[in-house]
């Protein structure tokens, strides 16, 4: 039962590192998604001007420029936002990753040591510390995701109301 159990708490840490480096993956393209996304909002907020002079054969009034500029700006604002906030679900995870695997490992020593029954092994699995800990990392994560499709649909809408705008004013 012994190795059974120690075997089960090994898969478990084995697990949870595979899942952190995944998590580092998803975080890493989410920044490159960032880095385009301010990247392209500010080609467009430099541009904007000389663009619309161009499409509308005359200057635009400071109005109609700033109409054309907000929705980049916004984009561009939510992204670098989102950008630090990346960070901050990554510490989370890293942390929570880290304190997970050293106490199943001490689990482990222990279960070696002195065994441990089935239900001690659920408890240990399902340790209420831990589960509110992945309910934060989990809840940090989903609001990087709601400023990623934030800074990325304003993005969309910031070419479509331009374009819109422009080609409706010409």
């Amino acid at each position: 039962m012994d190795s059974f159990t120690i075997g089960i708490l090994q898969s478990y840490t084995e697990m949870l590192s595979r899942v952190q480096d995944s998590s580092a993956q998803l975080r890493n393209s989410s920044l490159t998604r960032f880095v385009w996304i301010v990247a392209i909002d500010g080609f467009a907020v430099i541009n904007m001007k000389a663009y619309s002079e161009g499409v509308l054969h005359r200057a635009p009034t400071r109005c109609e420029l700033t109409f054309l500029l907000i929705p980049w700006l916004f984009s561009a604002l939510a992204a670098v936002i989102a950008h630090f906030f990346v960070d901050e679900a990554a510490v989370k995870d890293l942390e929570y990753t880290i304190g997970r695997v050293f106490d199943l490992q001490l689990q482990r020593i222990r279960t070696a040591e002195v065994g441990l029954e089935p239900e001690e092994l659920m408890k240990v699995l399902n340790d209420p510390k831990w589960l509110n800990e992945r309910a934060a990392v989990t809840r940090s994560g989903k609001w990087v995701r709601r400023l990623e499709l934030t800074s990325f649909g304003s993005l969309v809408l910031a070419f479509i109301g331009s374009s819109v705008y422009l080609l409706a004013a010409m």
